[in-house]
């Protein structure tokens, strides 16, 4: 499943796979091309808001894909909810990942397999006060 999100002042469009099975949000940067699969990467140079982090990302997924580069901080929306400062990754080499149409993962699971140590989204969303409760569900809507 795909969830629309967005990254950066203003925001950068992506559609994202929703993924409780990481933690990690990633999406393509420029540098990737078609090896990342999906329409839409990621422009530090357009964001008011980006801050390097100058610290690698690299994951293994459990169908060997694999996906490599940077990690970064910046504003990410979705459902209407802003947190700034989000730890996200910025690829630029992957392997397995260029069939598919995703712009990349968002890592719904909990901060304790996070590749960076860093908080997913959900939590930092909860953290900000931004939900009650960490809980999400998914709506599908027609």
């Amino acid at each position: 499943w795909m969830g629309l999100i967005t990254i950066g002042t203003p925001g950068q469009i992506f559609y994202s796979q929703l993924d409780t099975g990481s933690s990690d949000l990633w999406v393509p940067g420029q540098q990737c091309g078609a090896a990342c699969g999906g329409n839409h990467t990621y422009n530090p140079s357009l964001s008011s808001t980006y801050k390097a982090w100058n610290k690698n990302f690299t994951i293994l997924y459990g169908d060997g894909t694999t996906t490599s580069g940077v990690f970064a901080n910046d504003t990410v929306n979705i459902a209407g909810i802003s947190i700034t400062g989000q730890p996200f990754a910025i690829i630029s080499s992957a392997s397995g990942m260029s069939w598919r149409t995703n712009d990349g993962i968002l890592g719904l699971g909990y901060q304790k397999i996070a590749q960076g140590g860093e908080n997913p989204l959900v939590w930092s969303m909860y953290l900000a006060g931004q939900l009650t409760l960490p809980i999400f569900c998914f709506w599908f809507g027609p």
